[in-house]
Order: structure tokens, then C-alpha cells, then sequence
């Protein structure tokens, strides 16, 4: 290497690369979610995976929601209904593209792959969790008020689980400190 582009482990970065870097995992990060939308979007996927899990979040939301309501749930496939107000979980309302998003960035951000995974078994958890929240906060509401319910669907909860994401996301990554770009401070010796 010659000596104009060696440089001592201790020197700081040279000046282009944090934008550099973080150019380089926009880009990443972009290109992972485009192909996580086109993914979920694909009739394969939805006859294959999606319907069939939207099925059994049906099931599972109303063994949830049976002990607290006192009218008969009914569930048809994806669809679940109590009197005359029904929820269908379509492709969107299982929490797939929040996860997109959170697979994504996590891919992107410059960290090893055990921190990759630490960040994926604590934020997919957690989004499915606030998802199931959100959809059977949703079926009470529904029973009592649609015009509640309608302003909850559209408004609330779909900026609700993109931030959780997004906090799962900045959680991983605060804990992974710096993004690298400069080496750790030295420790300070006692009595210096």
C-alpha cells in the first residue's frame, strides 16, 4: 500500500467516508426493501405464505379476543366477524412490510452477522407482538365504533407499527454504538 493511503489504526477516517459509508447503506437498504415489496407482493407468495399465515393470525387473534368479547367470533379463512362487524386480514395487515422494513435496515447497517441476528430475534418478535396489539385493539373498536375504528386503521396504527420498526431498528443500532467509522476511544488509565 502506498504511503500517501496507509494510515495509522489510531488516525482518524479519512474525510469522505462516513458519507461514503452511509450512501453505501442507503443504497443497500433501498435495494433490500424494493425487493422485500416485490417479494410480498407476488400472487405466489400470497397464496403460498401470506394467506395461510393471515389464516392462522386470524385464528390466533381470536383465541385472544374470545375470553373479552361477549357475541360469538366467527372466523371464515382470513376473515373473523362478531355481530355485524367483520375484519379481514389482507395482505398488509399482517405486519410483513414493517419486518421489510426492519430486515432491511438491519441487513444494511455495517454490523456482524451475530449482531444481524441479535437484531432480528428481538425486532420480529416484537412487530408481530405490537401487530397482534394492533389488530385486536382494532376488532374491539370495530364492535363499538367505525368511524373510530376507520380513523385507528388508516391513520394510527399503520404509522404505529412503522415506528416500532423503526424503534427496534434504532435500538439495535444505538447498542451497536458508532457505525465503525472511527476506533474506539482509549481507556483512560487510573492515575494519568
Amino acid at each position: 500500500m502506498p504511503a500517501s493511503r496507509s494510515r495509522d489504526a489510531n488516525s482518524p477516517p479519512p474525510a469522505g467516508l462516513p458519507a461514503r459509508r452511509i450512501v453505501m447503506v442507503a443504497a443497500v437498504f433501498l435495494s433490500l426493501a424494493v425487493v422485500f415489496h416485490v417479494v410480498l407482493t407476488s400472487n405466489w407468495t400470497w397464496e403460498h405464505f401470506i394467506r395461510p399465515y393471515n389464516t392462522w393470525l386470524a385464528r390466533l387473534c381470536v383465541s385472544i379476543l374470545d375470553p373479552m368479547v361477549d357475541k360469538t367470533i366467527i372466523t371464515e379463512g382470513t376473515r373473523f366477524s362478531a355481530g355485524k362487524f367483520s375484519l379481514v386480514l389482507i395482505s398488509g395487515c399482517d405486519g410483513f412490510e414493517a419486518m421489510g422494513i426492519l430486515v432491511a435496515g438491519i441487513l444494511a447497517f455495517p454490523a456482524t452477522w451475530k449482531q444481524r441476528g441479535f437484531g432480528l430475534l428481538v425486532g420480529l418478535p416484537t412487530i408481530f407482538l405490537a401487530n397482534v396489539f394492533r389488530i385486536v385493539v382494532l376488532f374491539l373498536i370495530g364492535l363499538r365504533d367505525l368511524h373510530i375504528f376507520e380513523i385507528l386503521h388508516v391513520h394510527v396504527f399503520q404509522v404505529f407499527i412503522v415506528g416500532i420498526a423503526a424503534g427496534c431498528f434504532f435500538w439495535w443500532a444505538w447498542r451497536l454504538g458508532p457505525l465503525g467509522l472511527a476506533p474506539p476511544p482509549k481507556p483512560v488509565e487510573a492515575g494519568s
